[in-house]
């Protein structure tokens, strides 16, 4: 019996142990208690709840009874915001179909409504609400876009490939539509008929109907006379100025051919033209007879040229201008431009458009 009693010390020790567990016990379930009372809504909050719920319920229901007791036409391009109410639309939808239709829009069809955003889709779709829409006077079956166009188009015959773009302000066209006839012969190719029109990105169908019959597209034998008076340009000396001289070749084009040029370090071969995403072979056969490309481009030294000198060049990735400094300075200097294939990174064909640019010193 001795051997289970407890000397003193230890009674006081087991004695603080178990006030200390009471004690956290008592905080723990205090603490519990006093999130449930924190996270629990006052009677105020929820009486304010309940009026929420039952304003909006009376709403629904003021809105339900407008629905059922509205009789009559409705004119969307004409009537008034109270009619609107009292047809079961909500306000704020109201106002935005009165606000849209000031700034010019006008109401169609059913479908023309929908684009009022947020449109309540039950309210539109109503069988016993008659809507009735009245074309403008003097204008029927055409879009308000349409409309305007053809109130406003003052065309007269002209050229895509040459006319420029004041004279297309001249006859009233959309921006739109001069950036893409613009953008269609410098960055794609001529027009080489009038249906070339349905292609150009910003032009859509009842647009290009009404402008085809004022186009008088020259014979492409016609353009090669014109560029016949031209001497031919040299794609390492000209500038945009003479480049843009070139049928085919317009304001981005020669753009690019030169920042290309400066990438390059100078051009070694008109071939090289197809690797602007802007030259199909179309329009390489149509260019490069007015083109020619002299030896003036710069070189670089295999043995000397910094890693980020290599990696500027367009041919070369960031891995090969690092391996050809590896194979430098841990094995040796290259004694010639043909060892470059000895990195795996370099087939025939790279090996091909890169070696006139690489040089040994």
């Amino acid at each position: 019996m001795d051997n289970i009693l407890f000397s003193p010390a230890e009674r006081r020790g087991i004695i603080v142990f178990l006030i200390i567990c009471l004690l956290l016990y008592l905080s723990v379930d205090a603490y519990l208690s006093h999130l449930q009372f924190k996270n629990k809504p006052s009677r105020e909050q929820r009486e304010a709840f309940m009026a929420l719920v039952l304003e909006h319920e009376l709403k629904d229901s003021l809105y339900a009874e407008a629905r059922n007791n509205f009789k009559g036409l409705l004119d969307p391009n004409k009537v008034g915001q109270e009619q609107l109410l009292q047809s079961g639309l909500r306000k704020d939808i109201a106002e935005r179909l009165i606000r849209f239709r000031e700034k010019g829009a006008y109401y169609n069809s059913r479908s023309d409504l929908e684009l009022v955003y947020g449109m309540d889709s039950s309210w539109l779709n109503r069988k016993d609400l008659n809507f009735v829409f009245h074309p403008r006077k003097g204008e029927v079956d055409d879009s308000y876009e349409v409309r305007e166009q053809k109130r406003s188009l003052n065309l007269t015959p002209f050229d895509p490939n040459i006319i420029s773009k004041e004279a297309l302000l001249d006859m009233h066209l959309p921006g739109s539509a001069i950036q893409g006839i613009l953008s269609f012969r410098e960055k794609f190719r001529p027009f080489e008929k009038a249906t070339d029109l349905y292609s150009v990105y910003n032009i859509d169908s009842s647009l290009a109907e009404q402008i085809i019959p004022f186009l008088k597209i020259k014979e492409l034998a016609d353009l090669d006379s014109m560029n016949s008076l031209i001497v031919s340009v040299s794609i390492n000396q000209a500038d945009t100025n003479l480049l843009k001289e070139v049928n085919g070749i317009g304001s981005y084009l020669a753009k690019s051919i030169i920042e290309y040029r400066q990438k390059l370090g100078g051009y070694y071969s008109l071939e090289q033209l197809r690797d602007l995403f802007v030259v199909d072979s179309s329009r390489y056969q149509s260019i490069s007879k007015y083109l020619y490309c002299d030896d003036d481009f710069r070189k670089l030294n295999l043995n000397k040229a910094s890693e980020e000198e290599l990696y500027n060049h367009p041919y070369i990735s960031y891995k090969l201008a690092r391996n050809i400094v590896e194979f430098r300075e841990r094995m040796r200097l290259f004694e010639k431009v043909e060892e470059l294939t000895n990195i795996e990174l370099v087939d025939g064909v790279l090996f091909s458009k890169l070696a006139p640019y690489l040089e040994i010193k």
